[in-house]
Formats: structure tokens, C-alpha cells, sequence
């Protein structure tokens, strides 16, 4: 299975485990093997601190992302 294969059959997600080791492999072109599992620990941490309470973002839905047949009522914020 090639490297693409197994990204698609991932759906592009990427686990903390495979973070880490990106973390770890990146740190090493800079730095020893001690520091750079230092590193992607840091990194692990400081990543599960920032997705621990992801933003919300309010965004418009539009009708074509609807059932077709779907009706609208123009005052209700359900359309958000």
C-alpha cells in the first residue's frame, strides 16, 4: 500500500501517536534524540490544550446544502 493509499484509506486524520512522531522526526534535524522527544511531548501538550475547546465559528448554510424540496422560513435562524 503506497503512502497515498494509506492516507486516503485514513480519511487524512492523523492520530496522536503519528503527530507526535511527525514532531519527533521534525525536531531531530535540529536537535539530539533526548531534546527532540522533549519536543513533540511539548508539542503534544500545547496541541491537546488548543483543540481541548475548539472555536467556534457561526457560518451560513445555504440552500443548496439542503434535501431538495426543503422550505425556508425567512425569520428563523434556523437557516444559520
Amino acid at each position: 500500500m503506497s503512502t497515498a493509499d494509506h492516507i486516503k484509506s485514513e480519511g487524512e486524520t492523523t492520530n496522536q501517536k503519528q503527530f507526535w512522531l511527525q514532531c519527533y522526526v521534525s525536531a531531530l534535524t535540529r536537535l539530539n534524540p533526548k531534546e527532540a522527544a522533549k519536543e513533540a511531548d511539548e508539542s503534544l501538550v500545547v496541541c491537546n490544550e488548543r483543540w481541548a475547546t475548539a472555536p467556534t465559528v457561526a457560518s451560513w448554510r445555504f440552500a443548496h446544502q439542503f434535501p431538495v424540496g426543503t422550505t425556508f422560513d425567512a425569520n428563523s435562524d434556523k437557516n444559520l
